[in-house]
């Protein structure tokens, strides 16, 4: 056991996530001259957070967040003369923020019910002069449409925000939201010609999935997933339902490497990746 894991283990849950989040914290509030709303540069723009934000945390030293995803994302985009993308857990938009610095002409939808990632978003949207490119809804994306309990965190654990928590982050707060499916969605914004889809809800990516059946299949976009078995244990199903699902909707699952996901190897997968594409 690592000295992280024993003192995770031996510590209260409110100590460790003070110690996990302390430094990072302080640095913001330093940084940001005390303001509970800091900002920083990313990718040619100003981004509103939280003090002390995990996301925030792994940009520093001009790093970008979800690179290799954000790349292929961008290829994909590339391919389209006029691209749409959609962000679905979109967070404080970092990897909306990625596409809009390289593709300025790509349309951007992006959904995100946090109400603290949502409104540092849109405060980015609008200090950097995006809304004509970026629409943001603060609604949740599953199964049905719905009024349904959602978990939410401090902002420095809001990436752990989901219907069901995971025990990943820190103390949870329920509030109610609105829930989309993206059929509904696809309809009613006069069934766009969506390029690339991007799935990260803490688990609940099959639920996104299974109220996007019809616009999956007219529209067949490129789909970027999380599957976290640590996510997904809370959930009524497992990794290779998602497997299954995107099989018998005549989609290919593979790793970011291109390494084609069956029945036979997907568990293999476990620990190596937590990102995939459906093609």
């Amino acid at each position: 056991m690592t000295i992280k894991s024993f003192a995770k283990k031996m510590l209260p849950k409110t100590v460790w996530n003070f110690l996990r989040h302390g430094r990072g914290i302080a640095r913001d509030l330093w940084e940001n001259k005390g303001s509970r709303v800091c900002r920083t540069r990313y990718c040619g723009f100003d981004v509103c957070y939280g003090p002390g934000d995990l996301l925030i945390k792994k940009t520093r030293d001009g790093k970008i967040f979800e690179e290799k995803m954000c790349r292929l994302i961008v290829e994909d985009l590339g391919k389209a003369a006029d691209p749409v993308f959609l962000d679905i857990g979109a967070n404080i938009g970092l990897i909306s923020l990625y596409v809009a610095s390289k593709l300025p002409t790509a349309r951007i939808f992006a959904f995100e019910p946090g109400p603290k990632q949502s409104g540092f978003f849109a405060r980015t949207i609008a200090l950097n002069g995006l809304a004509e490119r970026v629409t943001l809804a603060a609604d949740a994306v599953g199964e049905k449409e719905e009024k349904k309990t959602f978990m939410t965190h401090f902002s420095q654990d809001a990436s752990g925000d989901g219907f069901i928590d995971t025990g990943r982050a820190g103390e949870p707060t329920s509030i109610d939201v609105t829930v989309r499916t993206l059929d509904a969605w696809w309809v009613e914004a006069g069934r766009p010609k969506v390029n690339v889809v991007k799935i990260d809800t803490e688990g609940s990516e099959l639920l996104v999935l299974r109220g996007a059946t019809t616009f999956l299949a007219s529209v067949r976009p490129v789909v970027y997933l999380e599957i976290e078995p640590k996510n997904l244990k809370v959930y009524p199903y497992k990794r290779d339902d998602i497997l299954k699902w995107f099989q018998a909707h005549d989609y290919r699952l593979s790793t970011l490497d291109g390494e084609l996901c069956t029945p036979e190897n997907f568990t293999g997968f476990i620990g190596r990746y937590d990102t995939y594409i459906a093609r």
